[in-house]
């Protein structure tokens, strides 16, 4: 295990601690947060666990209550890690548990996700899947187009899963049709 994922050091002129996943966790939500609106607060994050499902989010008791949980070879190397911990941060904003997402919510979470390890650790990481590659690109596509899209959508209706093309073509009607009919598609299923 990476130990500096979980043990924080207090820093040497002893005004804070060292990064955690936790730490990392609060400082990637308020960055999500300024990009795309403030979160549902009416879910309660209980914390971060590895699994070999991950990285996912869960609801567990379904009562309004979040894990967060990164793949198992993320406990070895703090990029991924914080990788992961990014790209579940934009499904934190509006959990919607039983409903699938939308291109648009995991291009946003993979776009996010990126952007915000080049800032924070200069260290970049490859998603591994082309469905994420892919959805990733068309909502780079209609940032291209209009950069706030995303907030003001947010804004007007809540969650990513809501939102329809007719939604995406009324706010940002320099998008094209066929684009906002991608960014409003379910995102697809992996195969079994």
């Amino acid at each position: 295990m990476e130990r500096s994922l979980l043990f924080a050091n207090p820093l040497p002129e002893r005004d804070g601690y060292t990064w955690t996943l936790a730490s990392r966790l609060g400082n990637m939500l308020v960055a999500a947060e300024a990009w795309l609106g403030t979160r549902d607060l009416s879910y309660t994050i209980l914390g971060v666990e590895f699994s070999p499902d991950g990285p996912q989010i869960w609801y567990p008791g379904n009562r309004r209550q979040i894990v967060i949980q990164l793949s198992e070879g993320a406990i070895h190397n703090t990029v991924v890690a914080a990788y992961q911990l990014a790209h579940e941060c934009v499904h934190l904003l509006a959990p919607h548990p039983g409903r699938p997402a939308s291109v648009l919510e995991e291009g946003l979470a993979v776009t996010f996700s990126r952007v915000h390890l080049i800032e924070t650790l200069g260290a970049t990481c490859a998603t591994g899947d082309e469905r994420y590659d892919q959805a990733a690109a068309i909502v780079q596509r209609a940032l291209g187009h209009n950069q706030v899209f995303p907030r003001r959508l947010r804004d007007l209706h809540g969650r990513f899963s809501d939102i329809q093309a007719s939604d995406i073509k009324e706010i940002a009607s320099e998008i094209p049709d066929t684009l906002c009919d991608e960014l409003a598609a379910p995102f697809p299923r992996r195969e079994s």
